[in-house]
């Protein structure tokens, strides 16, 4: 049986062939894969535990692909602890409006509330001054219509409340002196910190930057009452 000589077309085929290199950044990261799994085998032999064995490309692109996955897993589970401090947070604030920050059983308005914590810092008692001043704010919201009193709410629905009232821009400008005076108070009430005559000068700044704000905005009407 003769066979056909073809090392004449495979010398044609040769001479027209143009060879590429391979980009340099993938040359070197198989590599550095390849390397690390060898080292990997190495110390995996000196522990004397079973060893994956091949070093090859394949074994690389095992080795990415499953790096992939567990970047992958990392971001789930940092999404799910993020918004499951979300949810505690939410909880926690809820728990808050019903210890004993939020006063609703004084029949006082918004200007009682202001008159009240003037007396408490006359007094010393800054503590209960700063929480006249947030109780003053809250009726503030609530007389000039931005959104109701309501002792169970939490400070993040009042927060939520100032980015959809229907005034807009001048509403949402409300939420940085609103967020200052409750951050305060909050960190005065349940946190560590000792109620100073500086406390009571910033709440009541903040107090008064509120209502130069929605002094400028007209009053909403909601239901059948409007409030002056």
């Amino acid at each position: 049986m003769e066979f056909k000589n073809i090392a004449g077309p495979l010398s044609e085929i040769a001479k027209n062939y143009n060879y590429k290199e391979p980009p340099g950044i993938l040359v070197g990261l198989q590599e550095l894969i390849s390397n690390l799994l060898r080292a990997l085998g190495e110390l995996l032999s000196m522990l004397k535990l079973p060893s994956a064995g091949a070093t090859d490309s394949r074994a690389a692109a095992t080795l990415v692909q499953y790096a992939v996955i567990a970047v992958g897993v990392i971001c789930a589970v940092c999404l799910i602890l993020i918004v499951a401090g979300r949810l505690r947070h939410i909880a926690a604030a809820r728990k808050l409006a019903q210890s004993g920050l939020i006063n609703a059983e004084r029949p006082l308005d918004r200007q009682g509330w202001k008159e009240q914590a003037e007396k408490d810092a006359l007094e010393g008692n800054y503590k209960e001054s700063v929480r006249a001043l947030y109780m003053s704010a809250l009726y503030l919201l609530d007389e000039r219509g931005v959104t109701r009193f309501q002792a169970s709410k939490t400070n993040y629905e009042y927060f939520y409340s100032l980015v959809n009232a229907g005034a807009g821009k001048n509403y949402q400008i409300l939420r940085e002196p609103f967020r200052n005076l409750v951050d305060r108070v909050e960190e005065i009430w349940f946190g560590f910190n000792e109620a100073l005559p500086g406390d009571y000068e910033f709440c009541r700044a903040a107090l008064t930057k509120m209502e130069e704000v929605l002094a400028t905005v007209p009053v909403e009407i909601r239901g059948d009452k409007s409030k002056p």
